[in-house]
């Protein structure tokens, strides 16, 4: 079972990677929202550089990891 991911978390990995990665817009999918009776927004990923989400959870990744988890034997 996949563990849940508690908010601090969230916030900590938004500070980790504040400022290095684009801030990309959301836009409103107004359509699909009515069929499924909700307000959705979607997030604009696809503006990052790299074209794709995965920056994000790789960036907080490599910044969260200590130096001595980086040691190639």
């Amino acid at each position: 079972m996949t563990p849940i991911v508690q908010i601090s978390e969230i916030e900590a990995a938004a500070r980790r990677i504040s400022g290095k990665v684009h801030r990309t817009p959301t836009m409103t999918a107004s359509t699909l929202g009515r069929m499924v009776g909700a307000n959705l927004l979607l997030k604009a990923e696809l503006l990052q550089k790299t074209g794709s989400f995965k920056v994000r959870g790789v960036l907080n990744h490599l910044l969260g990891l200590s130096p001595t988890s980086c040691v190639v034997a």
